[in-house]
């Protein structure tokens, strides 16, 4: 297990099994990716806690990162991930219950902070391949990140 120096109470747990193409070498180097962005502690990337291997019923690789309250899609859609607790109950985009359109200022500083996560991706020498509206996660309100795409 390596763990990175952040300390946060709520973390999201995403879990991988190596098949579909991903072996031991490729996950490795994902990991070493992943390494360098703990390190780093980059605002719009969102932030790794820890990451290794555990066994369950089989081998499974994990990354622990930061829990988000929404995705860039659930803020359009004005939904909020399962099970989080936003500090933002009482603002009206989080609240929406149905779609909301955004302000057009607001589109471009969102888009200026997910290009800043990517470009930083960009400057370890990774590239994000799966970047969509469901990996841009927003930690609090008019504050988004990139999400790793392991």
């Amino acid at each position: 297990m390596r763990a990175c120096e952040i300390s946060l109470q709520s973390f999201a747990r995403k879990l991988l099994r190596p098949f579909f193409g991903l072996g031991k070498g490729d996950i490795e180097n994902q990991f070493q990716a992943i390494n360098k962005i703990c390190k780093s502690q980059h605002p719009n990337i969102v932030q790794v806690l820890q990451y290794g291997t555990l066994r369950r019923d089989s081998l499974y690789y994990f990354i622990d990162m930061e829990l988000c309250h929404s995705t860039l899609q659930g803020y359009i859609d004005g939904t909020r991930i399962k099970g989080s607790n936003s500090p933002d109950d009482k603002d009206p985009i989080m609240a929406t219950s149905g779609r909301i359109r955004p302000q057009m200022p607001h589109v471009w500083e969102i888009m200026e902070q997910i290009t800043c996560g990517v470009e930083f991706i960009h400057s370890l020498d990774w590239v994000h391949r799966d970047l969509k509206p469901q990996n841009s996660m927003l930690p609090s309100l008019n504050s988004f990140r990139v999400a790793n795409d392991l």
